[in-house]
């Protein structure tokens, strides 16, 4: 259990402004209402103002340079720089040079695949009767 109440959700909206206008009055009414529930809610309205004055003191951190960095950090990675640095050490070169061969190796393989197919049915197929009837006279001869 997390010990909040079901006002304190409807006392952040308030304070927040995000009630809508039938909602708002109704809290309202039920402020005028029920003393309790608005000294409730002025404790918690007064305790926001402590806790505000409270931090007001405080800067938040600056985060940006660290992001900054590490986004730069990650296009390098990503970049024309980490390719620079790819190509100045030499290892581009035989990268390019491995992927030409296996794209011919791959390109020869299907080639002679289609080749074998195209054998295999034309094997398959029978010859017109009209060849097969000349190839038998010629064979009698």
């Amino acid at each position: 259990m997390t010990g909040r109440r079901p006002e304190d959700e409807l006392f952040s909206a308030a304070y927040e402004g995000d009630l809508e206008s039938a909602e708002q009055d109704k809290f309202d009414q039920q402020l005028s209402e029920d003393s309790a529930l608005r000294a409730d809610y002025e404790a918690f309205v007064a305790m926001l103002s402590e806790a505000d004055k409270a931090y007001a003191h405080v800067k938040a951190p600056d985060l940006m340079p660290g992001i900054r960095a590490k986004l730069k950090k990650r296009r390098g990675l990503l970049s024309g720089d980490r390719l620079g640095q790819l190509r100045g050490r030499g290892r581009i070169q035989p990268l390019l040079l491995a992927l030409v061969v296996a794209t011919v190796f791959l390109l020869l393989w299907l080639v002679f695949s289609m080749l074998s197919v195209v054998d295999e049915v034309n094997g398959l197929k029978e010859p017109p009767p009209g060849a097969q009837k000349t190839l038998s006279a010629d064979s009698d001869r």
